[in-house]
């Protein structure tokens, strides 16, 4: 058995925020435990992706939402039940988490555009 302590200096080779989104799209609309706990974790880590990822991951999951939000109202009213884009309701309860992430990361730009606008007027003032 291999007793060697794993070793990250393969990622060198790729573009961190590549490997999010492309792991991002593979995730979306599985229905398992791992797609929710990289959810969890993208979410968690949210603040910290750099914001053109931020971008795309947020496009994608959007979309997603969008047509998970058609394909249930659809459902409901014709007594279908046809896969969900999002997975079942646990897996959409993950891809929330993220979406709420992005929520609060925009009330936090927000704020510190805000912030600093206000800063900038105030020293032009004096």
């Amino acid at each position: 058995m291999d007793t060697t302590p794993p070793n990250d200096n393969f990622l060198r080779f790729f573009r961190g925020d590549d490997l999010l989104i492309s792991t991002t799209r593979y995730y979306l609309g599985r229905m398992t435990a791992a797609a929710g706990a990289f959810a969890a974790q993208l979410a968690e880590a949210w603040p910290t992706i750099p914001s053109g990822a931020r971008s795309i991951i947020r496009r994608d999951i959007q979309q997603q939402f969008v047509d998970d939000d058609l394909t249930r109202s659809r459902d409901e009213a014709n007594g279908i039940d046809d896969p969900l884009p999002l997975g079942h309701d646990c897996d959409r309860q993950s891809w929330e988490l993220v979406r709420t992430a992005w929520r609060q990361q925009d009330v936090a730009d927000t704020y510190a555009e805000t912030a600093a606008t206000e800063d900038a007027a105030q020293l032009n003032r004096l």
